[in-house]
């Protein structure tokens, strides 16, 4: 007998809205490599996987728009990984999400700045990191190079691709949430 996991995730092909915070505590220039990093990454996971749409809204125009994330800057470090560069909220019915940026990652390049991005939309479309396996439900093959695994570099491989797309294929419960029924339990 298996039990059931309930896992959120946005309903299949929503429209992701968000901006980016009008009260930036960090400066100018992480601000703007920040927005690049993030807009490059949600064209990236909308162009390769297709289950979710994005759309940054101009700061003040949303007019009756709903928006799901805002990209914010913490002059602290993050509560439980001090050495995380940014972190962003799963899938949840709060009002607002945050993916934050952190002081680390004044110290990132460009790149490096846009690959942490691209792992962090990972965490919007409702993936854990697939190394933490206490906490994530593997979909498809685990894959070391995963861009949900840490590492020295998050690119997205084929195999977070067909995870996904099989993720968001699940039947869905309220609020969009995968219902996936486990038929056996890990083995050590």
């Amino acid at each position: 007998m298996g039990s059931k996991t309930v896992i959120n995730r946005w309903t299949p092909h929503t429209r992701i809205n968000w901006v980016e915070d009008v009260f930036w505590a960090g400066s100018d220039t992480l601000k703007a490599r920040a927005i690049s990093a993030l807009t490059w990454a949600f064209k990236e996971w909308e162009t390769r996987v297709g289950v979710l749409g994005f759309h940054k809204n101009a700061v003040g125009a949303a007019g009756g728009t709903t928006i799901e994330y805002c990209l914010s800057y913490s002059e602290e470090v993050h509560p439980t990984n001090p050495k995380a560069v940014c972190a962003a909220d799963l899938p949840n019915t709060r009002p607002l999400s945050i993916i934050w940026c952190y002081p680390l990652a004044n110290d990132s390049t460009d790149d490096g700045l846009r690959q942490i991005m691209l792992h962090e939309v990972g965490h919007v479309h409702g993936l854990q990191h697939e190394m933490d396996e206490a906490v994530a439900t593997l979909i498809g093959v685990k894959n070391v190079l995963s861009v949900m695994n840490y590492g020295m570099r998050y690119d997205l491989q084929q195999s977070d691709i067909e995870a996904v797309r099989a993720f968001y294929a699940l039947p869905a419960g309220p609020f969009g949430q995968a219902v996936i029924e486990r038929t056996n339990e890990r083995s050590e």
